[in-house]
């Protein structure tokens, strides 16, 4: 987007966290480009019944309904953060798309995907009707609402090259994050050599909480997941962040094939990575590295499953108890598969058969998670604390 010209013609608008940016059923016909922060979609906002409907970052845009066809606002717009947006009206818009007709396409792909989100709830409401199941202004006014879950699931995405099927968007929980935890840190990308800051961890700031039997460790105010991959802003070369700038494997052809992959991928999901962190992103970063993980190393089989396991972590925190099957057995695919041909030290041989464990307790297999449990309990090169959590995690199967 070229904001010169936007800041020329139109007004720049800053917002803070929780201001609201347009009402529903307010008249005033402005759109808004958002240029840093993010907000909040909402129907029914301030009251008991209020719903998140979407969640908009740097780069997108609304209130192009009221703009274009003078109608009432249909939502509440709310700043999740701070927020700066360039305020476009209807006479002003109309010379920006001349000056700007690249950006036509972005304007057209977004306006279509509203459109296909409306259409898909009026064929699941179709379908409901034929089937005889009451739709949502039918259901029994006596009926609990749901609590709301860590993070919202909405529509299945459109199927397509990177995502699985049934994968969706999600929408992350508005969380305060401790600077003291975070800071700016430089890369230089292996495969185009752009050279970019991003977010990365202070481990030493960093309190931890708990570990889950898989091993997954939560902290106090920060969630580590959401930091664990890199992505190149210009290539989309993703991968963790630990191995982010080892040497890449093959040759130049090979280098190139990927640069050409990414591409696709850039055209199809149109994200902005260095934008505020969101579940999109996020999803997108870890499926992209699964994609990239060949090249970044000898060990990429282990990255593979760190990666499956991570995903299946999102899935959890999302509240998608389908998706997460689904990567979970990827995750112990990928486990098993590292755990036969990857030549490791003990300590690592340790953890892996705690997590290849607890996957395969999560599958179903108590046989075989006894089994992986049992052998990092013996594993007398492994460390006693290892060796302890495995012993606790046999008493508690025996015990279920």
């Amino acid at each position: 987007m070229s904001t010169e010209y936007l800041k020329s013609n139109s007004k720049l608008k800053r917002f803070c966290r929780d201001d609201v940016l347009i009402r529903d059923g307010a008249q005033d016909t402005e759109m808004y480009f958002i240029i840093q922060g993010s907000v909040g979609v909402y129907k029914n906002y301030g009251e008991p019944n209020q719903v998140q409907v979407a969640g908009l970052k740097a780069g997108d845009f609304f209130g192009e309904m009221n703009a274009f066809l003078n109608k009432h606002r249909t939502a509440t717009i709310v700043a999740h953060s701070e927020v700066l947006a360039l305020e476009l009206t209807q006479n002003n818009a109309f010379l920006f798309f001349q000056e700007e007709p690249e950006l036509i396409f972005k304007f057209i792909r977004t306006l279509c995907g509203r459109l296909d989100h409306v259409n898909n709830l009026y064929l699941e409401t179709c379908a409901k009707l034929e089937a005889g199941a009451p739709t949502q202004q039918e259901a029994s006014p006596t009926q609990s609402t749901p609590p709301v879950p860590k993070a919202s699931l909405q529509k299945p995405i459109p199927e397509n090259a990177l995502f699985p099927k049934g994968h969706k968007r999600y929408t992350l929980p508005e969380a305060e994050i401790n600077p003291r935890m975070i800071s700016r840190t430089s890369y230089a990308c292996p495969l185009c050599d752009h050279e970019f800051k991003a977010v990365a961890l202070r481990t030493t700031n960093m309190k931890l909480v708990s570990t889950d039997n898989d091993l997954r460790k939560h902290y106090d105010g920060i969630e580590p997941l959401h930091y664990m991959t890199l992505t190149c802003p210009r290539c989309w070369f993703s991968a963790i962040r630990s191995n982010f700038e080892k040497t890449l494997k093959g040759n130049v052809n090979t280098q190139n094939m990927m640069k050409a992959k990414l591409r696709n991928y850039q055209q199809e999901l149109g994200l902005d990575f260095q934008a505020d962190i969101t579940a999109d992103g996020i999803f997108t970063s870890l499926y992209l590295a699964t994609i990239c993980v060949p090249m970044t190393g000898r060990d990429w089989l282990l990255s593979a499953a760190r990666l499956w396991l991570n995903i299946s972590w999102m899935y959890t925190d999302c509240e998608d108890k389908e998706m997460e099957t689904f990567a979970t057995g990827m995750a112990l695919e990928a486990y098993q598969k590292a755990y036969q041909e990857v030549e490791m030290d003990e300590k690592t041989l340790q953890s892996m058969s705690i997590i290849l464990g607890e996957l395969h307790y999560k599958t179903g297999n108590v046989s075989d998670a006894r089994k992986f449990l049992n052998s990092a309990r013996l594993n007398k090169q492994g460390t006693p604390v290892m060796s302890r959590f495995a012993e606790n995690r046999l008493i508690d199967l025996k015990q279920s």
